[in-house]
């Protein structure tokens, strides 16, 4: 069970100082959009294709 607490404890740390980590070294540019958002019509023509949205 001790184990299993640490791990979790070890997994927030992580979580929390990685993530501050990855923000102070690439930045965070809020004007960015993401790929999904720039790609959306990709993806339903392929969702289309698929026959997903049929």
């Amino acid at each position: 069970m001790i184990t299993f607490v640490v791990s979790i404890v070890a997994l927030v740390l992580g979580y929390i100082f990685y993530g501050a980590l990855v923000e102070k070294i690439f930045g965070v540019n809020k004007d960015r959009q993401t790929p999904a958002s720039r790609n959306k019509t990709v993806l339903i023509l392929y969702l289309c294709r698929c026959g997903k949205f049929s």
